[in-house]
């Protein structure tokens, strides 16, 4: 297993020069907190908060992959908000309804599929795929 949440966010708060009270300010917590996290000593931030300590950071995105590995390490489970639309929550469902049955094809194609959607490839690849 690699790093916890907490030894991760320590590594990139102090790559990116900040303190604690930093952090603390930011996402409007107590600086005991943050220094709590940090030293596992209480649960990781929630994905919401991960994204928002991530985006302060100016985390590069396979270091937020690592930081949601991580808390999801420390939970047994992985996070989706719901409410985005309704869309979403169907499909979060249907996620985790067939999570334990998909292949590795079926996982690889998810991950590109999110992959190219964060670097704005999905939506040239989307468009080519439909016009097919």
């Amino acid at each position: 297993m690699g790093a916890g949440f907490g030894d991760l966010l320590k590594e990139w708060r102090g790559r990116a020069g900040k303190s604690m009270g930093d952090i603390a300010r930011y996402l409007s917590v107590s600086i005991t907190y943050v220094s709590d996290v940090e030293r596992g000593v209480r649960p990781p931030y929630v994905t919401e908060k991960i994204m928002k300590v991530a985006h302060f950071l100016n985390i590069p995105s396979h270091g937020i992959e690592q930081l949601l590995h991580a808390a999801a390490q420390w939970r047994g489970s992985y996070e989706l908000n719901v409410g985005v639309t309704q869309q979403h929550n169907d499909v979060a469902a249907a996620l985790m309804r067939g999570w334990s049955s998909l292949s590795e094809n079926q996982l690889q194609q998810i991950q590109a599929i999110v992959s190219r959607r964060r670097t704005g490839e999905y939506m040239a690849v989307n468009s080519v795929e439909e016009a097919d």
